[in-house]
């Protein structure tokens, strides 16, 4: 058996005590029969040099993928070089290119059957197999990623925003652990039968390190899960024959191989919260009704009752949010319909840049029950992108958000806003002195992605990052760039859901008292104009839908303007509620 190891960051000379401790962990593993050799990163980056600012500009990159599920911060022992060489292969197409071809080439003298990465070796493996100059190295190859950061999603707009199964490979295993605090978050490639990750746990007896020595001792885990994981010849070729099929079947798209067959499934999760946990959120009146009467409609519409869930004021958390997404997607495939409907307060909230000095931006954020102004207790733009850009393609995802995001607090009377204010140290950051006039004034902040915000969202949101928009997996990238970038890859970039919004961004949404019972007043103008096209037996495309909504709330004299946020194509499609 050939095993081919790339390391990590920086100190891995060749010849190193590195090597042979490598060795012994990998042959203790595989009964001691493994031929072990080495690539070499170390040259391929500039080690000297590296300032304080630098590493820390990466860490601050990186550390936004703290807001994915299941991702740690980092030691002060790796805030140096470490990240300075991530922050290197993040920001330099060119040394990444070289990085590729180095490994390709290796992997071409040395014919491994098993590849084990760490770490940066890890981004740099997952790198060469989905690029097609150097995709055909992953041929008839398991490649383990130990300690690994592709997961984290500064990491994705380098794939133009989506990450893929790498089309070639046998398998693909991520050992992860929770405690590792070099920026590693779990993969999420779970709808490719070739992904397995093994989340490992402090049951091993070791110390909260990132190391090769804390992950290389589960190898037997691997093998237990995989079954023979090195595969007989024949199971091979049966193997790569079937992923052959898939390619000529769908060769826009990475092949995967086929899941048991069901029939197309309809889900939703419904969100109501009226109370909030701060004593500062002012309470509203409508927002659990609003769920009930949304829950109804899709019953009208044939979803299974116990196929909708929802969550209410205090069990509505961003945690408890977090955990009831990932149901609704949970074996999500091309075919079925996700519905994720929000009635509550939105806010924007101020963001800090890569220097962690500087406000840079504001996120549209849903405010959970638990909400404090922080982005951990928060459902932000961030956060929900990271939730769905990864997503299967031809998956029906609809989300509604009956909130406002542009701040103010619930006034009395007729009609009340669904929007929070925020406490003073938050709305600083978004404010400077002039002392021409003597006070305080709106800071100027540049546009968080300008092209991709109106071609998304109808036109600039300046530095605001719209909820569900994603531009923060878009990194720099204008339109014709991203579309290049993804077809490189093999992909049609991030997952886009159907977006339906209650207002624009700098609006209010309003409630409604439908006698001695507050509705939301999109919503209950929604699902009325559902219910009547569903009487007359019309399937709505999502434009006029969104029009007739927003033309009865003028009528009513409610300034709010209903949005629709969607692919071209998406728009004039009917609203796939109907079975």
């Amino acid at each position: 058996m050939k095993v081919l190891c790339v390391h990590g960051i920086g100190g891995h000379e060749p010849g190193g005590d590195w090597e042979g401790h490598w060795q012994s962990l990998v042959r203790d593993e595989l009964g001691g029969k493994a031929e072990i050799a080495f690539c070499h990163l170390d040259a391929l980056f500039d080690t000297d040099g590296f300032t304080l600012a630098e590493a820390l500009k990466a860490a601050a990159l990186l550390g936004q993928g703290l807001l994915t599920p299941g991702a740690k911060g980092v030691g002060g022992g790796l805030v140096d070089r470490t990240l300075a060489m991530v922050g290197q292969w993040l920001n330099e197409p060119a040394r990444r290119k070289r990085l590729r071809e180095h490994l390709a080439a290796r992997i071409a003298l040395e014919k491994p059957q098993l590849l084990v990465a760490h770490s940066l070796g890890s981004l740099v493996a997952f790198d060469c197999f989905n690029e097609a100059a150097t995709a055909d190295a992953a041929k008839d190859l398991h490649f383990i990623a130990i300690g690994s950061q592709i997961g984290n999603r500064a990491v994705w707009p380098c794939f133009g925003g989506r990450l893929e199964m790498p089309r070639d490979l046998l398998r693909f295993t991520q050992l992860y652990r929770r405690d590792d605090p070099a920026f590693t978050v779990p993969i999420p490639l779970a709808g490719d039968q070739r992904f397995l990750r093994i989340e490992l746990d402090s049951g091993l007896g070791l110390p909260v390190r990132h190391g090769v020595a804390h992950y290389l001792p589960a190898l037997s885990r691997v093998r237990a899960a995989w079954g023979d994981w090195l595969p007989s010849s024949a199971a091979r070729g049966q193997l790569r024959r079937a992923l052959k099929q898939a390619l000529t079947d769908r060769p826009t798209e990475r092949a995967r191989l086929p899941a048991t067959a069901r029939a197309p499934r309809r889900r939703a999760l419904l969100v109501g919260i009226n109370e909030y946990l701060n004593p500062a959120t002012a309470w509203l009146k409508g927002c659990v009704n609003d769920a009930w009467l949304m829950s109804a409609l899709l019953q009208e519409y044939g979803f299974d009752a116990g196929e909708i869930r929802m969550v209410l004021n205090h069990r509505a958390t961003a945690q408890g949010l977090q955990e009831r997404l990932d149901w609704l997607v949970d074996d999500a495939r091309p075919g079925d319909t996700c519905v994720f409907y929000y009635s509550g307060h939105g806010a924007q909230l101020p963001v800090y840049g890569n220097d962690g000095q500087h406000v840079v931006g504001v996120l549209e954020t849903l405010v959970p029950h638990d909400f404090d102004w922080s982005q951990g207790q928060a459902l932000s733009d961030r956060q929900f992108s990271a939730f769905y850009s990864q997503l299967p393609y031809g998956l029906n995802f609809l989300a509604i958000f009956d909130c406002c995001h542009s701040g103010g607090m619930t006034r009395g009377g007729a009609q009340r806003i669904r929007g929070v204010e925020p406490p003073d140290d938050v709305r600083h950051r978004m404010l400077k002195w002039s002392p021409e006039r003597q006070m305080w004034v709106t800071r100027e902040l540049g546009p968080a992605n300008t092209a991709q915000a109106r071609k998304l969202g109808g036109k600039d949101s300046g530095p605001l990052q719209r909820l569900g928009h994603s531009l923060n997996l878009r990194g720099d990238n204008d339109v014709r760039a991203l579309k290049q970038l993804a077809a490189r890859y093999g992909h049609r970039g991030p997952y886009m859901p159907t977006l339906l919004y209650a207002s624009s961004q700098d609006e209010f949404s309003y409630e409604y008292d439908h006698g001695p019972i507050s509705y939301g007043a999109y919503t209950y103008c929604l699902v009325k104009r559902l219910r009547a096209l569903r009487s007359s037996g019309q399937l709505p495309s999502f434009a006029v839908l969104v029009e007739q909504v927003r033309a009865e709330l003028a009528e009513l004299g409610y300034a709010q303007t209903p949005l629709l946020a969607a692919p071209t194509h998406i728009k004039a499609m009917p609203v796939p509620l109907q079975a």
